[in-house]
C-alpha cells in the first residue's frame, strides 16, 4: 500500500485539477487540468510519483483509436493535396532545427550537442536516449523539451479556438456516450486497439501504444468498418492519464529551475511559433487545407494534444494526426542517426 499511496495521491491530483479546470470550461480540461494539478502536488509535502507505465500506454491505446476512428473515406480523393502538404515537413524540421541550434548555442550558451537535440521539434524520449549516448547535457535538454511541450500544449488550445471562434471548453462531450456503446463493440474496438499496439511493438517501431491503435483504427475507419468510436468517458480518462503523465515530467525539477528555463527559452519559443504559423500559413494557401488544420498539423507538440484539439474544434484530425506521425518517423529515424555520426567519436569536447 505504500508504494501505490503516492501513485494514487498523483492521480487524485491530476483528478483534482481537471475537475476544476472543468468545471471553469477551460480548453481540453481533463489534459491541462491534471498538468496544472500534478505540478502542484509536487511542490507540496504530499506523496508523489511517476506514473506507472501501463496505465499511460492505455491511455495512449484509447487515444489512439479516437484519432484513427476519425480518418474518413473522403480523405482518399484528396490524396494529391496531402502529398503537397507533407512535402513542407522535412524542410519545416530543418529550419526549425537549424534556427534552434543558433540560438541554445551562441544566446543560451549550450554545448553544440545538447543545442542541437534541445532544438529538434518532437521525439523526447529517443532524443534523451540519444543525448545520453552522445554525452549531451541531458537533464537540461529534458528541461527544455519538456518546456516545449509544456507551452504548446497550453497555448496551443487557447490559439486555436479563438482562429476558429469556439471556445473549447464548451465542448463537454467529445465521443459517443459510454450508455450507448455496444458491448460486443467496445470488445472490438479493444481487440483493435491492442493488436495494432501488440504489432508494432514487435517490429519495435516507436510509439507503438498510440500508432498501432490509430493505424489499425484509421484502416478500418477509411473503408466504414471501424465498429465505433471510443466512448466518451473512456476517451475523457484517457486525457486525464495523459495530462498526469505530462505534469510528472517536471517532479524532479525545482520552480525556479522551471521558471528560469521558460524565460531563457523565450527567444526560441517565439522564434518556433513564428517559424511553424509561417510553414502553416504556406501549406494552407498551396494545398488548399484550412490554415487551422495546417497550424495544428505543424504544431512543435505532441500528437496526442493537438490530435485532440483537432477532434474539439471539428477540424481534420486524420489529416493532423498523419503530419505528426511523418514528423516523428523522420526525427525518430534521422536525427538519432545524424547525430551519433556527428558527435559520438567526440567523447569529452563539449564545444
Amino acid at each position: 500500500m505504500n508504494r501505490l499511496s503516492p501513485t494514487l495521491w498523483t492521480l487524485m491530483a491530476g483528478f483534482s485539477g481537471g475537475l476544476f479546470f472543468s468545471l471553469i470550461s477551460a480548453p481540453l480540461p481533463w489534459v491541462l487540468g491534471s498538468i496544472f494539478g500534478v505540478i502542484l502536488l509536487t511542490r507540496t509535502n504530499l506523496p508523489f510519483a511517476k506514473l506507472p507505465r501501463k496505465y499511460v500506454n492505455i491511455a495512449r491505446v484509447i487515444i489512439g483509436l479516437a484519432i484513427g476512428s476519425q480518418f474518413s473515406p473522403d480523405m482518399l480523393n484528396d490524396l494529391a493535396a496531402y502529398g503537397v502538404s507533407l512535402s513542407f515537413i522535412p524542410f519545416y524540421i530543418a529550419v526549425v532545427t537549424a534556427a534552434g541550434w543558433l540560438y541554445f548555442h551562441y544566446g543560451m550558451k549550450l554545448d553544440k550537442r545538447t543545442a542541437f537535440l534541445c532544438s529538434t521539434p518532437g521525439g523526447i524520449a529517443e532524443l534523451v536516449l540519444v543525448g545520453e549516448d552522445i554525452k549531451a547535457n541531458v537533464a537540461q535538454l529534458a528541461l527544455i523539451q519538456g518546456i516545449r511541450i509544456l507551452v504548446v500544449v497550453y497555448c496551443l488550445p487557447f490559439l486555436a479556438g479563438n482562429l476558429k471562434g469556439q471556445n473549447i471548453g464548451a465542448v463537454k462531450q467529445f465521443m459517443p456516450s459510454l450508455s450507448q456503446s455496444d458491448p460486443f463493440h467496445l470488445l472490438l474496438l479493444g481487440l483493435i486497439g491492442f493488436s495494432g499496439w501488440w504489432l508494432l511493438a514487435r517490429l519495435k517501431l516507436p510509439g507503438s501504444p498510440i500508432i498501432g491503435p490509430m493505424v489499425f483504427s484509421a484502416c478500418l475507419s477509411l473503408n466504414g468498418l471501424l465498429p465505433q468510436e471510443p466512448p466518451d468517458e473512456l476517451f475523457k480518462g484517457a486525457q486525464l492519464l495523459l495530462g498526469t503523465s505530462i505534469g510528472c515530467v517536471f517532479m524532479k525539477y525545482s520552480m525556479k529551475d522551471m521558471l528560469g528555463t521558460t524565460l531563457k527559452s523565450t527567444g526560441f519559443l517565439i522564434l518556433l511559433f513564428s517559424l511553424t504559423a509561417g510553414c502553416a500559413w504556406a501549406v494552407s494557401e498551396v494545398s488548399g487545407f484550412s490554415l487551422l488544420s495546417a497550424l495544428l498539423a505543424y504544431a512543435p507538440g505532441g500528437q496526442a494534444e493537438t490530435s485532440i484539439v483537432a477532434i474539439a474544434l471539428g477540424e481534420n484530425t486524420g489529416y493532423v494526426a498523419l503530419h505528426h506521425l511523418v514528423r516523428l518517423f523522420i526525427i525518430v529515424g534521422l536525427i538519432p542517426l545524424f547525430a551519433r555520426w556527428t558527435w559520438r567519436a567526440a567523447t569529452t569536447d563539449h564545444a
